[in-house]
């Protein structure tokens, strides 16, 4: 379970790179002692039944639910999209807002050098 939590947040990580890391780790460890739980106390069928409801709830998000919402489920695209579902304010959003700064003190479009948190 470890294994494929850690291959998980290794490649398929940017789909959370606007998550808190706090919150990674959380959702990290209580995966892990979930699985642990499950297995220790109900047994190894269980501890699947388990795994197997997540990938099936984890396919229906992704083959059906995402691309309802004009999200790719594959790639996440367009970012603009999967960020406001998301609720993040995504990149775009920084360089607009840049840009109109500059526009209202009459100077040309300056480098991103603000940021903003969401």
């Amino acid at each position: 379970m470890a294994t494929i939590i850690a291959l998980g947040h290794s490649l398929l990580g940017h789909f959370e790179e606007k998550t808190p890391k706090w919150r990674k780790v959380a959702k990290l460890l209580g995966s892990l002692g979930i699985a642990v739980l499950i297995s220790a106390t109900l047994g190894r069928f269980w501890f699947f039944a388990l795994f197997g409801l997540c990938s099936t709830v984890v396919l229906y998000i992704h083959a059906w639910w995402l691309p309802s919402h004009g999200i790719n489920g594959w790639t996440g695209e367009p970012k603009e999209e999967y960020y406001r579902l998301r609720g993040w304010k995504n990149h775009i959003d920084v360089k607009i807002i840049a840009h109109c700064d500059a526009e209202q003190r009459g100077e040309p479009e300056p480098p991103i050098t603000r940021i903003v948190k969401s």
